[in-house]
């Protein structure tokens, strides 16, 4: 056995990064670095992609060696894709530079790194260029790089291209499936994302726990109790192993689905709790108005030494706000201070929220105007809202035109505005400010809600007749509001309100709309 080979051999049992420099003294010593040879190639792959090696000494090592070889390239470019030491965008970076140099082809393993690398980086546009490079290269249609490629597309938020990509598939990955059932999720389109999740049923395809959460999430954001309780069968049915991460999603489910009690049981039913899986029971009390259990289970994560973060802070915060729990906020703020959490906007704007629940309105301003950050348009339509319903219209003005110079182009933030001036009967105001959004070319989106049924989730839009039995719907609808009208409904309220929107139906169509269904 020569010097390199009992080198590569060494290399190969490296319990350290110590020993791989003294491993690189002797490679240097006998004048082994500068050429592109099986032990440099190890040796950079090592350095590279090993959780004991160093990124930025293979980066050193690889820019000495003349003429690198596809396999040194390819060892670089993945290392930048998982290590996250390099600048973002230093995959793509060596990767322009492995192909203007015309002197190592890129291979399926390059096209499959780099594409990981942009992921990574969320860099979109870089993506797009390698995926140009892919379609001209005879590896186009690689499972392995149309996978890839789908998951790099997710990743940077681009679901439409992602599903492109998806589509032109002649052989579909359970990994591919699941990441675009999750970017789907993850973007908010609840519908695509359970559609895709029975086209991948039908296609025969077995889910995995990574396509399992993404389902749950998606059935989550849209209510589909249902379907996300088939999904806990099939999870239970298929022995699919109930992780930490599966059953946090679980446990956002039912919460978000109102079923906080089932939620409850299966966190107590839990093997193993970490801070995400607390934080999210925390939360789901707090948006059922369940302040004191929330507390509870954060006095308890605090006696079994569970980590908290911010996020748990911001649940916390939550569900102070939540059960008007002004005294036990400020304090759980104190003691994040206290724990090394720097406070962020996400829990200055709970403070706010807390404190105008509670009806100190002054307070709250004083707060946002003294705190270190800069008010984000959450805080500004908290207090206008507060500012609206304490009748507080000198101060809703002040705060109304910090909210416009936040967001001018919300539609939502015009008619908050306009909302204050309706109601106190200053319609020449409301007037004002309808100009001003007119002016200025903002229009309010209207609003969009789901619901379940027979496992089949709906969207419509407010006053939309394009799906079926329309009119049926609003004929219920138009009945409903008779009935909470003649319930005794606060009618000075809502004269206000109905001015300002400008059609009597609109106030009330939101939140009966999805009843009526």
């Amino acid at each position: 056995m020569n010097l390199e080979e009992r080198l590569v051999a060494l290399l190969g049992a490296c319990p350290s990064m110590r020993v791989v420099l003294q491993i690189h003294a002797q490679v240097i010593t006998n004048g082994l670095s500068k050429q592109p040879n099986f032990l440099t190639s190890r040796f950079i792959a090592f350095c590279s992609s090993s959780p004991l090696g160093d990124v930025r000494y293979a980066r050193a090592v690889f820019d000495r060696v003349v003429r690198p070889s596809v396999f040194m390239w390819n060892s670089m470019i993945r290392g930048c894709s998982i290590t996250g030491n390099l600048a973002a965008n230093d995959g793509f970076s060596l990767y322009k530079r492995m192909h203007s140099e015309n002197e190592a082809k890129p291979n399926s393993f390059t096209f499959n790194f780099v594409l990981k690398s942009c992921a990574a980086a969320v860099a979109v546009e870089e993506g797009k260029e390698v995926h140009a490079h892919v379609a001209k290269s005879g590896c186009f249609w690689s499972p392995h790089i149309r996978t890839t490629m789908v998951s790099m597309y997710v990743k940077c938020g681009e679901v439409s291209d992602a599903q492109q990509a998806f589509d032109e598939m002649t052989e579909r990955s359970l990994v591919a499936w699941s990441a675009l059932v999750s970017g789907y999720a993850s973007a908010g389109m609840t519908t695509k994302a359970l559609d895709l999740f029975r086209d991948m049923q039908l296609a025969g395809v077995t889910p995995d726990e990574v396509t399992l959460v993404g389902v749950i999430s998606a059935c989550a954001q849209a209510g589909a109790l249902k379907m996300g309780r088939w999904v806990h069968a099939y999870v239970e049915k298929r022995t699919v192993q109930l992780d930490v991460v599966l059953g946090t999603a679980l446990v956002d489910m039912y919460s978000k689905c109102g079923c906080i009690e089932t939620a409850r049981q299966l966190f107590v039913e839990m093997p193993r709790r970490d801070t995400m899986l607390w934080t999210c029971m925390i939360m789901g009390l707090a948006a059922h108005g369940l302040a004191c259990d929330a507390l509870e289970v954060f006095s308890q994560m605090k006696l079994e030494n569970v980590r908290q973060d911010a996020v748990t802070f911001i649940a916390v915060l939550s569900a102070c706000a939540h059960g008007g729990l002004v005294a036990e906020g400020k304090s759980c703020f104190d003691l994040m201070i206290k724990n090394g959490i720097s406070p962020q906007v996400e829990h200055y704007a709970c403070m706010v929220d807390l404190l105008c629940r509670a009806g100190q309105v002054d307070e709250a301003y004083e707060f946002v105007r003294d705190m270190p950050l800069k008010p984000n348009a959450v805080m500004w339509r908290t207090l206008l809202v507060a500012c609206r319903n304490s009748g507080n219209v000198t101060m809703g003005e002040a705060i109304g035109k910090c909210l416009l110079e936040a967001e001018p182009f919300s539609g939502e933030n015009y008619v908050l505005f306009s909302n204050l001036y309706a109601a106190c009967s200053r319609w020449e105001e409301v007037g004002i400010v309808r100009k001003m959004m007119k002016q200025r070319r903002v229009k309010a989106n209207p609003g969009c809600s789901s619901v379940e049924i027979d496992g089949v989730v709906l969207e419509f839009l407010k006053w939309d007749e394009s799906y079926p039995r329309a009119k049926e719907l609003y004929s219920v609808l138009h009945h409903l509001m008779l009935a909470v009208r003649n319930g005794g409904y606060d009618e000075f309220r809502t004269s206000a309100v109905l001015r300002d929107i400008g059609d009597e139906g609109d106030f009330l169509s939101e939140r009966t709309a999805k009843r009526c269904f």
